[in-house]
């Protein structure tokens, strides 16, 4: 780790080191429980007849490559689900790019709705009552060459 000469400059190292670890370490725990949340809560709820799901490695809402992060301010990490609508029912009426909204509400569906489903209050209750997030800020402030415990 490097010497500061005082504490502004720590304090300006360390930010930059939690920021790093949310950016990556913090973000695949956070997505990786996002799409455990939807396994979970959504797709193990019932199985679609109007549609073929498109699953958690084919573009669908399970599928982590649609899952968006960013660092919106220090400290702050916001992910979103960013799946668009599946192209192969262009009929669909969906008032906005991304489906999640459609999925936790279960609005703006112009064929059979299995109801709200929601996979954010059991995501956020994992995460809040687990360690999963604390162990991966470790993880990456090791990275940064911080140890802590």
């Amino acid at each position: 780790m490097p010497q500061f000469s005082d504490w502004k400059s720590l304090e300006k190292h360390l930010k930059k080191c939690v920021d790093s670890a949310l950016e990556r370490e913090c973000a695949e725990c956070a997505k990786k429980a996002q799409q455990e949340a939807i396994i979970e809560h959504m797709y193990n709820t019932y199985e679609p007849r109007f549609y073929k799901r498109r699953g958690i490695h084919g573009g669908g809402f399970g599928d982590m490559d649609n899952f968006k992060s960013e660092l919106i301010d220090e400290g702050i990490l916001e992910i979103r689900n960013e799946t668009g609508p599946n192209e192969a029912y262009p009929h669909n009426a969906l008032k906005s790019p991304y489906i999640a909204e459609a999925i936790l509400t279960s609005t703006q569906y112009d064929f059979f709705s299995p109801g709200p489903r929601d996979y954010i209050t059991p995501l956020k209750h994992e995460l809040e009552n687990s360690d999963k997030l604390k162990n991966a800020i470790k993880r990456g402030l090791k990275r940064n060459n911080i140890d802590c415990k």
